[in-house]
């Protein structure tokens, strides 16, 4: 396979922060707030909300969309 304007030498960091920052981070964030909300009781939904909407947070809907 040809990438004419691909160079795994340059393009790596971007492409791995890229992965890490559009996929993997929302996604253990979303379990891990799943984990401390339904799991183990430490906060409750509407307090997660309450602070996110506070805040403006840049979270929004991680929670609703899992």
């Amino acid at each position: 396979m040809d990438f004419p304007h691909f160079s795994i030498t340059q393009c790596l960091i971007h492409d791995v922060i890229h992965v890490l920052f559009e996929g993997t981070c929302p996604l253990i964030l979303r379990h891990l707030l799943r984990h401390i909300i339904c799991n183990k009781k430490y906060l409750s939904l509407e307090t997660v909300n309450a602070v996110s909407k506070s805040h403006g947070s840049v979270f929004q809907g991680v929670i609703a969309a899992g």
